[in-house]
């Protein structure tokens, strides 16, 4: 893996509390900060960025700068979108 790389809400498995992830072989940590970045929206894209190198070569990357576009109108997921988003 590299220092930092792009990863969808959903590619994580849509987490509800805060965990340590595994993710292609590397460990990606959740805060709960980060699920209310998410805003339950799936295709939320966070920015990973290498936190430390473990032995044996496994990596952890805690999430950075998030891109949170809503569901196009009609969708399922517009209306939970809706409600929990923040108004700035």
């Amino acid at each position: 893996m590299t220092e930092q790389f792009k990863i969808r809400w959903s590619d994580l498995g849509l987490p509800t509390r805060p965990c340590e992830m595994d993710y292609i072989g590397n460990w990606v940590i959740v805060t709960e900060t980060d699920i209310e970045r998410a805003k339950g929206n799936p295709d939320a894209v966070f920015t990973a960025m290498l936190s430390r190198v473990l032995s044996g070569g496994v990596t952890r990357y805690i999430l950075g700068p998030v891109e949170v576009k809503p569901p196009p109108e009609g969708t399922d997921g517009a209306e939970a979108f809706a409600r929990n988003a923040r108004l700035p």
